[in-house]
C-alpha cells in the first residue's frame, strides 16, 4: 500500500479519496509450495473501477429536433466508483514431463456497478438543462451505480510440454474458463 505523506510540498497534487468511497485496497496475496512441481495460491483484493471522464464530466450532446424520438447521452458527476471484493484460489502444477498445468475458482462481489438507464424528455428536466420543449420527443441516456452482483468460475490451463510427441503438439497450449453470474 502507498499513499503520499502528509507533508507534501504540493498537497493538490496528493490524490483524494472520491466522497463515499474508501481510501485504500488492501490486497492479499499467499503462495505455498506443496512440491518442488506443485504450487497452491490464495489471493483477497478490493479493487476499485472508476467511470470513464466523459461519463462523470457533466454535459449534453443534442442535435436538432427531429420527428421520430431521439437517444441523447447525458454525462453526470454523480457516478461514483464501483467496488469488489476480489477472492482467487489456484493450483499450479509445474515440470511434470515438461508441462505446465493449473485450475483456479474465483469469486467476485460486486457492487455499485454501472447501469445504462433510458428517461424520456420531460419540461422540467428539459427546462433544468435550458432546453425548451421542442426535445420532448427525445429519449435521454444516462449511466448509474446499479446493484450489486456475484461472479463466480473457475478456469483451467495446460501447456503439454513433453506430454505429447513434439510433431503432434508442438508450440499448443489450451485454455478454459467459466463463469456464472448471480
Amino acid at each position: 500500500m502507498r499513499w503520499p505523506p502528509r507533508s507534501c510540498a504540493t498537497p493538490s497534487a496528493v490524490p483524494r479519496p472520491i466522497a463515499g468511497t474508501p481510501a485504500y485496497y488492501p490486497s492479499v496475496n499467499a503462495t505455498y509450495y506443496v512440491s518442488d512441481a506443485l504450487v497452491a495460491r490464495a489471493a483477497f483484493a478490493q479493487t476499485i473501477g472508476r467511470p470513464s471522464l466523459t461519463a462523470i464530466i457533466p454535459g449534453i450532446t443534442v442535435s436538432d429536433p427531429a420527428p421520430r424520438p431521439q437517444p441523447r447521452r447525458l454525462s453526470t458527476a454523480a457516478l461514483k466508483p464501483w467496488t469488489a471484493n476480489n477472492y482467487d484460489l489456484s493450483l499450479e502444477s509445474y515440470n511434470f514431463r515438461g508441462a505446465t498445468a493449473a485450475f483456479s475458482l474465483f469469486k467476485k462481489d460486486i457492487k455499485g456497478f454501472f447501469t445504462s438507464t433510458q428517461i424520456p424528455a420531460t419540461s422540467a428536466l428539459l427546462q433544468s438543462f435550458g432546453l425548451g420543449d421542442e426535445y420532448l420527443n427525445y429519449t435521454i441516456i444516462t449511466q448509474a451505480n446499479g446493484g450489486s452482483a456475484t461472479v463466480e468460475g473457475y478456469e483451467s490451463e495446460l501447456a503439454p510440454g513433453a506430454l505429447f510427441p513434439a510433431l503432434v503438439a508442438k508450440g499448443f497450449s489450451t485454455y478454459a474458463n467459466v463463469t456464472s453470474r448471480t
